[in-house]
């Protein structure tokens, strides 16, 4: 158990004595010694709030500092740095002048064209036409109309964009893996039952015991998004053109992916809320701290790791559980985003 539990249920402790105490009061005097222990209980109870909060506040720390660390760890893949080295606009720019697209944007192309090649595709290769492979994401619009970010040409324009707020991705900061690049049907092999050890006497044979795999198939779904673009655009606006719609194009497909994994697409794919394999536990009357808790004990007893645990919840459950006391110790349910 941490020191921050400990202390918490230190301090529901705290408060049941008093309350006993107060209740003790109703029918008759305390004593001398009840006195004393209730201005002890008071006084302990004002220390461990303090160190409830010093821990909370200490959880914190490590928590960013664990999260600083595996980020200077993870370097940029292959991937990644293409991705902020390939420019649209330059493969566009050298097609709209009459020109071929050279370089990284070239090398580009010919990945595309393998990739569709992989998927069954048939795609003829010309001096003309441009794709890129599917780890890249690109923007197209028109100038002149601010809906296709044609207002972007205006010599006037200030230097930044004013952000839409996007959903926060979670899943890969709460442990999911993601496996990028794949292509076609994808199997891998689990884990599917357990071996059994059994006890026998000294001259009696053992039981046999048979831990079993099976196999895991994935297959491709498709997602796509696209817009238009005008090599005028290209030309006239600035260099962070490009990067808003790129921007704009992989986190769509981002948020999408995500969405699909959390309450499926609807279209095949199930999504967690939607797996049957998953324990459930029905949130009726509203979230509680019971509630919660059963959730987390459900997952302990298929042995789940309590380190690699985290409640995901919307807002609307993130406010009331802000706003829900546990009993009268006057802590809530959700505080400083610890439940």
């Amino acid at each position: 158990m941490s020191k921050l539990r400990e202390l918490q249920e230190r301090a529901e402790q705290i408060i049941n004595d008093q309350t006993a105490l107060v209740e003790k009061s109703r029918t008759a005097a305390l004593s001398d010694d009840d006195n004393k222990k209730f201005d002890d209980l008071e006084s302990e109870s004002k220390t461990v709030a303090k160190q409830i909060e010093f821990e909370k506040k200490a959880e914190e720390v490590l928590q960013r500092k664990a999260l600083l660390k595996a980020k200077d760890v993870q370097k940029p893949t292959e991937e990644e740095k293409i991705t902020e080295q390939f420019s649209f606009a330059k493969a566009f720019r050298a097609l709209g002048g009459g020109g071929k697209v050279e370089g990284l944007e070239k090398e580009m192309y010919q990945e595309a064209l393998r990739e569709a090649k992989d998927a069954g595709l048939s795609v003829a290769e010309t001096d003309r036409g441009f794709m890129i492979p599917s780890f890249l994401t690109r923007a197209p619009q028109t100038t002149g109309t601010a809906a296709t970010n044609g207002n972007m040409v205006r010599p006037d324009r200030a230097a930044g964009l004013v952000p839409l707020l996007d959903i926060k991705l979670l899943l890969a900061e709460m442990g999911a893996d993601y496996m990028p690049g794949l292509i076609g049907n994808y199997s891998e092999v689990a884990e599917d039952t357990k071996a059994t050890a059994t006890w026998a006497g000294e001259i009696v044979a053992g039981a046999e015991t048979n831990p079993a795999t099976k196999l895991i198939s994935y297959t491709p779904n498709k997602l796509t998004n696209w817009t238009e673009f005008s090599n005028q655009l290209f030309i006239q606006s600035d260099a962070q053109i490009e990067s808003f719609l790129r921007r704009r194009l992989s986190t769509s497909v981002s948020v999408a992916v995500e969405s699909a994994a959390i309450k499926g697409n609807g279209a095949g794919i199930v999504g967690i809320l939607g797996d049957p394999n998953i324990n459930t536990v029905l949130f009726a009357g509203g979230p509680t701290r019971a509630k919660f808790l059963e959730l987390k004990t459900k997952a302990l007893k298929e042995n789940a790791d309590p380190s690699m645990m985290s409640y995901l919840i919307n807002p609307d459950i993130e406010g009331i559980l802000q706003d829900t006391q546990i009993g009268t110790s006057g802590q809530y349910v959700l505080q400083n985003g610890r439940l």
